[in-house]
């Protein structure tokens, strides 16, 4: 790239400012699905439909009936693309990395994100992230050539931007095809009693780490039906955000995981959920999906009575750390050892975010393992020490069955399958797989960069997600692995074994391990500490009285 003799000025685009200010529980829009052709629904007693403007379309007093969505005469969103760079929490920062990539010739640009959010108790916390950009691309190949250039400095990753918004109609009929109307880019359901609800039949969910399957399911609140940024139909559910942790917490956490350990994983995701509004799905009309990439969410299908009450005991419950809300996020099982923040996500380091061995007390501090070492790493998985969630051998029932199957775990695949694989999901062709290499591993061993060793080319693979997905039919249970090879013809191996430590990124919480220490007599708050060491526990909204009986 060449060098201007002038650097111009850095253009900044912002929203207009849009703070969010929570006197009470806030209203949440999650997106249940997207890509469908159609969706059966059915609502147990009055209901209304309305028009996105509000204006209502037809009135029921209650039906049997099931009733359809699906879209008609749809047209996509358009995009551009551009390469993330890096983002930061402070404008000066990204101003000043914006500037050196002008230096460098580059069309670099920032977009704000994000929105200030004011709760009842005065605090107030900045969740705006400033991105530094570089180009709008038309062609998503361009931005990936501009990607590559950068490559070598920094982890650049490519972001669309919508600049059109899906057009089309959303179609409403009975099963006896009585009533029907199409309504101009969607539709909303309203139950007529609090305690309505609302079933979807055949709904696409996720099981396990990636496998899509079909099931009916109930949801409280507003459903709304409108046109995705695809042109097929998308699935809303609008929900106060203690209705939706009741069903966040049976999808994320096993209702047989004792009460002050479910009262944990509440205030961690009521924290995920406020500091995070404003920073994901940014290109659609919902702020949080109900999958794994925010939280897993089943609405009132699987709700359990233990997981109701964490939530309600903890109502308005939050981590706040540095005076900010703390990011909380929790892994099932960390394998013994947490990860950092900045070795999973490429964010500066947080201390309340620092991996650490998960063994309470003066032990925590004894630790001097050093998991990114190949030799250490490997003794540590196949030899491990007495940690929190290593609950094998114990008379725990699920506890236990959750920690033989993730605490340590062996997966073996023949190599013809592993180079399928790959180049399935990268669509690289290695050719013959002769060797996987690790090449950098972070404070809990976890792999950050391996690199595989072929016949055609070779292939290096960054972040432990993307390391996680290309060698397995799913994804592997965590990068916390050694491979070993095994067999041989003409020296090429037959297949390769994964020996594991964990199930996730190993950040924050761990689940298992928290089980375990609220079986050791220890409240929620003692476990908060010990999993984000420094955070206080802040009430920031209140929850009404009149709203506890249906819509808490």
């Amino acid at each position: 790239m060449s060098m201007d003799p002038e650097t111009p000025p850095v253009l900044v685009i912002r929203d207009p400012e849009r703070p969010l200010h929570l006197k009470s529980r806030p209203l949440l829009r999650i997106g249940l699905a997207q890509g469908l052709q159609k969706i059966d629904f059915k609502v147990n007693g009055p209901f209304r439909l309305e028009n996105l403007d509000g204006h209502t379309v037809h009135a029921s007093n209650g039906s049997e009936l099931r009733w359809r969505a699906r879209c008609q005469q749809t047209q996509s969103a358009q995009y551009h693309t551009s390469v993330l760079v890096d983002s930061f929490h402070h404008e000066p920062q990204a101003l000043a990395l914006a500037r050196r990539l002008l230096d460098q010739g580059y069309d670099a640009w920032i977009r704000c994100i994000g929105m200030p959010v004011h709760f009842e108790n005065g605090v107030q916390h900045n969740a705006l992230r400033f991105r530094v950009l570089v180009g709008r691309f038309e062609n998503e190949s361009q931005a990936a050539d501009v990607q590559t250039l950068l490559n070598n400095d920094w982890r650049p990753r490519l972001v669309r931007e919508k600049t059109a918004e899906p057009t089309g109609r959303v179609e409403y009929l009975d099963a006896e095809l009585s009533q029907h109307q199409e309504v101009e880019r969607g539709l909303r359901l309203v139950p007529g009693a609090p305690d309505g609800l609302i079933s979807l039949f055949q709904l696409p969910t996720l099981k396990g780490e990636q496998d899509e399957y079909l099931e009916d399911r109930q949801y409280s609140g507003v459903i709304e039906f409108r046109v995705d940024n695809g042109g097929m139909l998308s699935v809303i559910n609008e929900i106060h955000i203690d209705r939706y942790l009741k069903g966040v917490l049976p999808a994320e956490l096993d209702p047989a995981f004792p009460l002050e350990a479910q009262k944990a994983q509440a205030v961690v995701s009521r924290s995920n959920v406020l500091c995070m509004l404003g920073l994901k799905h940014m290109n659609d009309p919902f702020d949080f999906c109900a999958f794994a990439h925010c939280q897993c969410y089943s609405g009132t299908t699987r709700e359990q009575e233990l997981s109701s009450n964490a939530v309600l005991e903890t109502s308005g419950e939050v981590m706040v750390w540095n005076e900010q809300v703390c990011d909380g996020v929790s892994t099932v099982c960390c394998g013994g050892h947490s990860e950092s923040k900045e070795n999973i996500w490429s964010t500066p380091p947080q201390d309340v975010l620092s991996g650490r061995m998960d063994v309470m007390g003066s032990a925590q501090k004894r630790n001097g393992l050093d998991l990114s070492s190949e030799s250490v790493f490997r003794e540590w998985v196949d030899s491990p020490p007495d940690v929190l969630c290593d609950l094998r051998r114990s008379d725990l029932g699920v506890l236990e069955d959750w920690s033989r199957r993730y605490f340590r775990w062996r997966e073996e695949l023949r190599r013809q399958d592993l180079e399928e694989l790959i180049r399935r999901k990268t669509g690289v062709d290695l050719g013959t797989l002769f060797e996987i290499l690790p090449i950098s591993r972070g404070m809990s061993g976890r792999l950050k960069e391996l690199e595989l060793i072929g016949s055609r080319r070779n292939l290096r693979l960054q972040k432990e997600l993307k390391i996680r997905e290309a060698l397995a039919p799913t994804a592997l249970f965590s990068s916390a692995f050694w491979v070993e090879s095994k067999g041989s013809e003409a020296g090429v191996p037959t297949s390769f074994v994964f020996h594991g430590a964990g199930r996730g990124h190993g950040l924050g919480l761990c689940q298992l391990g928290a089980a375990a220490m609220a079986l050791s007599k220890q409240t929620y708050d003692k476990i908060l500490l010990h999993y984000f060491p420094g955070v206080r526990l802040m009430p920031f909204y209140t929850l009404r009285p009149e709203s506890v009986e249906h819509n808490a």
